[in-house]
């Protein structure tokens, strides 16, 4: 009996968590607009969400991190009070999916982004959610500068060759992008 208590207390607390990250996001995001549209940022994470319950991989752990997942890469939160809180491992699993700045590898952009696909793909639910959110972003490239877009696509299908296992949320990125490189006039 003790370990269905503990599990139902790991859920309780799971919930609670997602609900806070979820109220916690909103606020950061308020009034903010995606970058090229005149949505709501908030959007952005309430589509992640859906692709991924869409491919049955939504927890309200997981919530909590899709919920959390660019607002320290945004500025809108550091990374301690992600930690202090939510939980250390809800804190590495955002800070897996948050791209380092420029100023940290200055130097060479390929470095860094190198760096990032290659230790972001070492966590399959890090990936999951990164696959969702470039899922959540590609769907948007029709309204983005072609110049943007083509850059996009490029870095993103570099992602899913550091994807080592299969997913049908990598083969529905692929399509997309594929299709969006097309649609640009762009040779596959």
């Amino acid at each position: 009996m003790a370990k269905n208590d503990r599990l139902t207390r790991d859920k309780q607390k799971d919930k609670e968590l997602a609900i806070q990250a979820a109220k916690h996001a909103s606020e950061a995001y308020a009034g903010r607009q995606r970058k090229f549209e005149d949505l709501p940022a908030y959007n952005h994470i309430i589509d992640v969400c859906r692709i991924l319950t869409q491919h049955n991989e939504m927890n309200d752990r997981r919530r909590a991190i899709v919920e959390l997942h660019d607002i320290v890469e945004d500025g809108l939160c550091s990374s301690e009070e992600i930690r202090r809180r939510y939980s250390s491992e809800i804190c590495e699993q955002v800070l897996l999916l948050t791209k380092p700045s420029a100023a940290h590898f200055a130097h060479c952009k390929q470095v860094r982004d190198h760096c990032y696909w290659q230790t972001l793909a070492q966590s399959y639910k890090a990936s999951v959610i990164k696959l969702a959110d470039c899922i959540a972003n590609t769907q948007h490239l029709l309204v983005e500068p072609v110049d943007w877009s083509r850059r996009y696509i490029a870095e993103k299908r570099t992602f899913t060759q550091y994807i080592r296992f299969n997913h049908p949320l990598k083969d529905h990125l692929h399509s997309i992008l594929r299709f969006q490189h097309h649609r640009l006039g762009l040779a596959w």
